[in-house]
């Protein structure tokens, strides 16, 4: 099986369309199956109550997978006009970042500010995408 990596790191933009998608997906499953188990355990933080049905499963995995897709075809726009990067590490570390964020923000809405749960969802992205490039 041929690699799609050469010696840095740059990777194809079907690549970078198919981690959006793999995050996306997952991101927006997670997501839908705990709210659904919040509102079963009655842990409500939104100021706003919002009933939700198991429709949020499948509706919140299609909102991730676009808005994932969506910030794929920006980075693979924006990766012309910077220089050389290790690219699988930079996309995977933004998908990690916004992956925790959403998943943050569905356990601690109302408890942190967005700009905390950006800060640490950044710096769990940054551990954890480091880790990943460190063992390929």
């Amino acid at each position: 099986m041929k690699s799609t990596l050469n010696t840095h790191n740059k990777i194809r933009p079907t690549d970078v369309f198919l981690l959006a998608a793999w995050f996306g997906l997952i991101c927006g499953v997670i997501e839908g199956i705990g709210l659904l188990a919040f509102q079963e355990l009655g842990w409500q933080h939104s100021k706003l109550y919002i009933q939700v049905t198991s429709q949020i499963v499948w509706l919140s995995a299609i909102y991730d997978f676009v808005l994932f897709i969506g910030i794929a075809a920006m980075l693979v726009l924006l990766r012309r006009f910077l220089g050389r990067f290790d690219e699988l590490q930079a996309v995977t570390t933004v998908f990690i970042c916004l992956t925790a964020f959403d998943w943050l923000s569905l356990v601690a809405e109302g408890r942190l500010r967005h700009y905390a749960l950006f800060t640490v969802s950044l710096g769990l992205a940054l551990a954890l995408g480091r880790g990943c490039a460190d063992t390929k």
